[in-house]
């Protein structure tokens, strides 16, 4: 009879393979849920409209249908563990089309651009920044750069 000893070990082996990788699905699921939170509070939805507050023009961009999102991880050195990161990376969105609107004035659609924004997890809180070194991170609790449907252009 032969022995069980090969295919334990074999099976041991995978099951310590396979821990760290659930861990990383385990935490880029919650950063996509982070994410998911940041973009609802940069993009605004009134009735089947989504719209984002431009600060560099001074006006709002209009999506054609709801943005699509998508995460990606840099990953963790043992200096971020130390400092308390369990997830750092970015996140992107964009739709199909977009245009500018400047007061009751809208332009033309053009194909949209992607947007993205770094997402960190500290400590158990997750941050959104503008910038991977950026030292101005906002708790996703705290940050809200949405716009009432009132103060959008009809």
């Amino acid at each position: 009879m032969r022995s069980k000893l090969p295919a334990v070990l074999s099976l041991m082996v995978l099951i310590s393979l396979a821990l760290p990788i659930a861990g990383c699905r385990h935490n880029d699921a919650e950063a996509m849920a982070a994410a998911t939170t940041a973009l609802n509070k940069t993009v605004t939805k009134c009735g089947n409209v989504y719209y984002m507050w431009n600060g560099m023009h001074a006006g709002f961009i209009e999506f054609k249908e709801k943005p699509r999102l998508s995460i990606a991880a840099d990953g963790i050195s043992d200096v971020d563990r130390m400092n308390g990161y369990s997830w750092k990376g970015s996140a992107a969105f964009s739709s199909s089309a977009e245009r500018l609107i400047f007061g009751r004035a809208k332009y033309d659609w053009d194909p949209s651009t992607t947007y993205s924004f770094y997402l960190y997890e500290r400590n158990g809180i997750w941050y959104r920044a503008s910038s991977n070194i950026s030292p101005n991170m906002a708790s996703l609790d705290s940050y809200n750069d949405s716009v009432p449907c009132e103060q959008l252009p009809q």
